[in-house]
């Protein structure tokens, strides 16, 4: 085959290879609903199906395993479906971690492909620079994503991109996959029309209608007088529910004597904003960025359309934390219920950094009030370190907070007057009249008992891993796949994320990466060591970048296979220089990018602002460590089957490990630790037996 044609497969490799993995992580999110911590989990079962079909290839054709590549991936999001409708439990009840795990599992077969794939399209050519052709690849498909996931479904992208991709096919390996090719071309058209129905097997008995945000799929469900509204999977608002606010928001506009000026943080969902306007404030402000999440609220749940009509209410089209450190205002009564913090995007309003936020923008006598939905009356194992943590975080910020437990929320309360008590604002004096559904003043004493209060601080004091939360540390991640874990029946020992046990895990996984570097050098394979290492770091430093540019930024979903797109171009562009210059001067560049890399973390966790840009350079400069090995070890002999399999079975260890250790460990601490292993593998190829 002409390098020509190699050159094209391979870079069509990476378009598909990235279009599918974007489109199966954000369909099973999508469809199951989940934390992203266990984006790894799945991304295991997608390298190492990758990893076995590029170490078994033996004989075949490119053109053809490209082709079956592509075939498959058109059926993606209809597999998504298929494997919901057997796994996935019915409406509104939490999906089990492993259900979602073996739906990954099974989807990601099609990753095997691609692994033969690139075996087939390197065998007999210079594996670094067709790595390095996969990619370009990947970066196109990651401006693809980014400009057209949030306004075309996933099936009917995949079918737009599957015309010319067969086309090219045909044009490498014609005749002997035009039948592959144009059943690619047929398959994704006639999924079109499969699509809808399979929606109406997932939802029985609603009327269903989606829409993409940059947050998420939106699915409102109408039945009769029931009207549901979903994001990702989970329950944002129906308008059967349009009470449940009452019992903190009132209690919490009554304790302020003048409450004119209001700051709304979430909570539109629980209709919120229109108990806070039984209190004739002059203006609530309410910071929301998701506007069609919004637009679907607002046109099928009643009590928030007439909240949001009313001319008291400004809706600022903004994330709050921008809207924050953009504007000079301060506030009577800040009030923040976001809702359950499961994702880096709930994350955001539950930090130090946030807090602080609040705090600079609250008046002489001002009250901030955060609450946790939990359950009724009882905290589960799992909701009490949830809880013990945003305690813990939020007297970080306010030594002087107070909490309670209201029935089905934890309420954080603490104030800018000095000597400030809830409970004696609440119970001390004859409060405004107001039309409330289900709370009055004589109802307050038994919904607010000092007792229970201090039954509550007691509970959250024994704890393991209370610990507090901020943007480069964030612990929502391992809140949200906690909870989903107990809510689908599945056990996890709360000791197991203590401290000591997560560094005594921390030090078996760094033996295990060393033995496994040293075993190569004692085979004299030490260029495949190298690889594998770098590979822990690719998957490993790219999935901590991901998550804590979410936690930073909250716009993973639109942005993932972008981001994605951009570390794997410092991929190819490592691998391209990591071909063609001397070894030496590639482990000399490897160590620059790694150390680049921990002043980028560590500037972070100091506190200083990392701009959007930085990030940017960022998941490329840490790209480029991965390509530098995989383009050195091509350099020194290596075979492209073994080095793309051994890349990704890195990837495949850091993959299965990082889920626990990237939301329990520091940034910097990872990255110094994997790219201390990347550098002394890099060494010991370097000096050892060269493979030619």
């Amino acid at each position: 085959m002409k390098i020509n044609e190699r050159v094209l497969l391979a870079f069509l490799l990476g378009v598909f290879s990235i279009l599918s993995q974007t489109i199966l992580l954000r369909e099973l999110f999508a469809v199951y609903g989940f934390s992203e911590i266990l984006f790894t989990m799945l991304l295991f079962f997608w390298l190492f199906w990758g990893a076995v079909g590029s170490l078994t290839f033996r004989s075949g054709s490119p053109s053809g395993a490209l082709a079956i590549l592509v075939l498959l991936s058109v059926l993606i999001p209809l597999f998504v479906k298929i494997t919901a409708l057997f796994l996935r439990p019915e409406l509104g009840v939490v999906v089990p971690v492993l259900r979602v795990v073996a739906a990954g599992a099974m989807c990601s077969f099609v990753a095997f492909f691609g692994g033969r794939a690139f075996a087939a399209i390197s065998r007999g050519a210079k594996a670094g620079l067709l790595y390095a052709c996969e990619g370009v690849g990947a970066f196109v498909a990651g401006i693809i994503s980014m400009f057209l996931l949030t306004v075309l479904p996933s099936h009917w992208l995949m079918a737009l991109i599957a015309v010319p991709a067969a086309l090219i096919i045909l044009r490498a390996g014609f005749p002997k996959n035009s039948l592959i090719a144009f059943s690619s071309i047929a398959i994704a058209f006639v999924a079109q029309f499969l699509a809808p129905f399979f929606d109406s097997l997932l939802f029985p008995g609603f009327a269903v209608s989606f829409k993409e945000s940059h947050y998420g799929r939106i699915a409102s469900l109408s039945r009769g007088d029931e009207t549901y509204i979903y994001e990702n999977g989970h329950l944002i608002c129906s308008n059967a529910d349009t009470l449940s606010a009452e019992q903190i928001v009132h209690p919490i506009m009554w304790a302020h004597d003048s409450p004119k000026e209001v700051l709304l943080v979430g909570g539109l969902q629980f209709a919120a904003l229109r108990d806070i306007l039984k209190h004739n404030p002059n203006r609530v402000i309410v910071p929301f960025v998701d506007y069609p999440l919004l637009e679907s609220m607002v046109a099928n749940i009643p009590a928030i359309r007439s909240s949001i009509k009313d001319p008291r209410a400004e809706i600022v089209p903004s994330d709050p934390r921008t809207y924050l450190s953009r504007t000079t205002k301060k506030f009577d009564v800040i009030i923040v219920a976001p809702g359950f913090p499961q994702s880096g995007v709930d994350n955001r309003f539950w930090t130090v950094e946030f807090f602080e936020q609040l705090k600079s923008h609250i008046k002489v006598g001002g009250i901030v009030a955060v609450f946790l939905p939990v359950g009724m009356n009882f905290l589960s194992e799992y909701q009490s370190e949830l809880a013990a943590s945003v305690w813990k975080t939020f007297r970080d910020v306010f030594p002087d907070a107070q909490i309670y437990f209201p029935e089905s929320h934890v309420l954080m309360v603490a104030s800018a007057e000095e000597g400030f008590d809830f409970l004696k604002k609440l119970l001390g004096r004859k409060l405004r009249v107001i039309n409330a559904a289900t709370i009055r003043p004589e109802y307050l004493p038994l919904l607010y008992q000092r007792n229970r209060s201090e039954t509550l601080i007691r509970q959250l004091a024994s704890a393991h891993f209370a610990r507090i939360n901020r943007d480069w540390r964030p612990q929502a991640y391992l809140w949200g796949i906690l909870q989903q874990a107990k809510l689908g029946g599945t056990k996890i020992p709360t000791k197991a994320l203590s401290d000591s046990v997560v560094r005594t895990f921390a030090e078996y996984f760094l033996i295990l990466l060393f033995l496994i570097v040293i075993l190569t050098r004692i085979l004299r394979r030490s260029v495949f060591g190298w690889v594998f290492a770098g590979g822990v770091w690719g998957l490993g430093i790219q999935t901590l970048i991901l998550l804590v540019f979410q936690a930073n930024f909250g716009v993973l979903y639109w942005l993932i296979g972008l981001a994605t797109g951009i570390f794997l171009l410092g991929s190819a562009v490592g691998s391209y220089l990591g071909e063609k210059i001397n070894v030496n001067l590639t482990l000399l560049l490897v160590f620059l990018c790694v150390a680049l890399t921990v002043l980028f973390a560590a500037l972070g966790e100091t506190g200083f602002h990392i701009p959007l840009g930085v990030f940017v350079v960022m998941f490329f400069v840490a790209g480029c460590v991965s390509g530098l090995c995989f383009g050195g070890g091509s350099a020194m002999g290596g075979s492209g089957k073994m080095l793309y399999g051994m890349d990704l079975l890195g990837a495949t260890l850091a993959a299965i490990c990082g889920g626990y250790l990237i939301p329990m460990l520091a940034p910097t601490t990872i990255i110094i630790f994997v790219g201390g292993v990347v550098i002394i593998a890099g060494i010991l190829a370097v000096t050892g037996k060269v493979l030619r």
